[in-house]
């Protein structure tokens, strides 16, 4: 308990992606010196896959906006 913070993306009243993050900073393992945040882990809605022989993704972009936020979170 208290060991993640959950972030996630909604739009149009459904959650598009999920991502578990690690509230306690730990030292960078490629940047010594530095402390970051882990993400355990990041999902994204089946619909907002991009699959090939599946329709187009809903909302494109939510994977990369949940690990945009992580780095957001590691710098602050």
């Amino acid at each position: 308990p208290g060991d993640h913070c959950l972030v996630a993306v909604e739009a149009a009243g459904e959650v598009q992606g999920l991502m578990a993050v690690e509230t306690k900073v730990r030292p960078s393992r490629l940047d010594p010196g530095r402390w970051v945040v882990y993400v355990d882990f990041v999902e994204v809605a089946p619909w907002n896959l991009g699959v090939a022989g599946a329709p187009a993704p809903r909302y494109g972009g939510v994977g990369s906006l949940l690990l945009a936020e992580a780095i957001r979170m590691s710098m602050g």
